[in-house]
């Protein structure tokens, strides 16, 4: 079972951010560690533009009601929580910084959220440390980017796949994978329903596998990797 003293977490402050933080301790899956990178001007890394005023984004998974305010930055969720934080000055996960923090803690797992398009570098790997990622997409079918619009398109399914990171994209052991019908407005998938997803397989994830066995990979599913959906077919999967 997971110890959640040995239970960290690396955060930017993005949409998929707010979404995993508040679920979490909405659920009091709360991490020993939290750390916020930020970069040297003391912004917050991948920082959401301010949404448009949206209320809570809802979402009915398994008879169970999930929301989370997107709204809602991650240090004002930790303090009305009063809960610590670090905060490291770094441009993004792989900084040296990171590393010699890592090194120092007495944590064997650590969710990942930070901003788009990093790749942790194999230096990490090297810590001991297994790194969490809730992935936008059914896996091992779907890797990559905007996974959920392509699944969609061919399936109208959109899914969250939870695994343990390695040096490849969307490669690493599968702990839980959800995946339910997009029923919801379509037009708001990028920064509200797709990181809400991501967090509720986060927190099952938790709840259902907590020893993180992985699971087996259908041999069945051809594994593609998916790239940045073109506007045209983002368009078609938002009218389906």
């Amino acid at each position: 079972m997971i110890n959640l003293f040995k239970l960290g977490i690396i955060l930017s402050d993005t949409s998929r951010s707010r979404a995993y933080l508040q679920t979490l301790v909405n659920k009091k899956i709360v991490p020993k560690i939290i750390v916020i990178m930020v970069n040297s001007n003391q912004s917050l890394i991948g920082k959401p533009k301010r949404m448009i005023q949206t209320p809570f984004i809802e979402l009915k998974y398994n008879n169970d009601q999930w929301s989370f305010n997107p709204n809602e930055s991650i240090e004002t969720t930790l303090n009305k929580s009063n809960l610590e934080y670090v905060k490291l000055k770094v441009d993004n996960i792989n900084d040296p910084k990171v590393i010699s923090f890592l090194t120092n803690l007495e944590i064997d797992n650590l969710i990942y959220s930070g901003a788009g398009g990093i790749i942790l570098k194999k230096e990490l790997f090297s810590l001991g440390i297994n790194f969490i990622h809730s992935h936008g997409g059914f896996l091992p079918k779907y890797q990559g980017s905007t996974c959920n619009y392509f699944s969609i398109i061919e399936e109208n399914i959109i899914s969250a796949s939870v695994i343990l990171m390695n040096e490849k994209i969307d490669d690493g052991p599968i702990i839980h994978v959800i995946k339910l019908s997009p029923n919801f407005d379509k037009t708001k998938i990028d920064h509200y329903y797709d990181p809400l997803i991501r967090a509720i397989a986060l927190v099952k994830a938790f709840e259902i596998n907590p020893n993180f066995n992985e699971l087996k990979r259908k041999k069945s599913y051809q594994n593609s990797m998916y790239f940045v959906i073109h506007p045209v077919l983002k368009h078609i999967a938002i009218l389906k």
